[in-house]
């Protein structure tokens, strides 16, 4: 509907079904032979690739003045899948791609390390960047000048609830590896209405 922020709902969709290996960005539309090269493909897998990804509407294909095919993002891929875009899914695909589809067919290979803990914690900001908004003024929680985020894992819809109610601040509850990896990687001291708490469940 018009005036409405853009939801990525085939995006989303796809994410359910495909492996996405790579994404390219670029400042210009590109030709088969320039992402070939860049991604160290063949010319006609590339190509393939490329078309299917044109029906899929996440990618344009138009002819340039010598005749040339070339490819460029599509205005919701420019928003969802560039990895400098603030409502990127860009981390959430390659936890997906690298991680999820690994713990299914490889259960273990599954290891909660350091590193996939912030990989996880990228897959929850990606998510809650896009509809975290949404969730925290579904109710009004004006009212509330002290809020608690129970699991709040990277503090994204803590940010998102400073950010929606100016007179709050926010708690977030975890587990204290969680609380040490998202101030580390994720809360600055910057963000001063958000605090944490931490401790471990009986």
């Amino acid at each position: 509907m018009a005036g409405e922020e853009p939801y990525p709902r085939k995006i989303l969709q796809y994410m359910e079904g495909f492996l996405v290996s790579k994404l390219h960005e670029s400042q210009r539309p590109l030709s088969v032979s320039e992402l070939a090269v860049s991604l160290g493909c063949s010319e006609d897998g590339t190509e393939r690739l490329l078309n299917a990804c044109v029906s899929l509407e996440l990618l344009n294909a138009n002819t340039d003045p010598h005749g040339t095919v070339v490819y460029s993002n599509t205005e919701m891929s420019s928003v969802f899948l560039t990895k400098s875009s603030p409502t990127s899914l860009f981390h959430s695909i390659e936890y997906s791609s690298r991680t999820i589809y690994l713990c299914w067919h490889y259960l273990n290979d599954a290891v909660r390390s350091d590193e996939e803990m912030v990989k996880f914690m990228h897959l929850m900001n990606s998510i809650w960047n896009i509809c975290g908004r949404d969730v925290v003024t579904a109710f009004d929680l004006s009212p509330f000048r002290c809020i608690c985020d129970l699991g709040g894992c990277s503090g994204a819809l803590a940010k998102q609830c400073v950010s929606a109610y100016p007179e709050s601040t926010v708690t977030i509850f975890d587990l204290p590896k969680v609380v040490r990896t998202s101030q580390q990687h994720f809360v600055s001291p910057q963000d001063e209405r958000i605090s944490f708490c931490e401790g471990m469940h009986q």
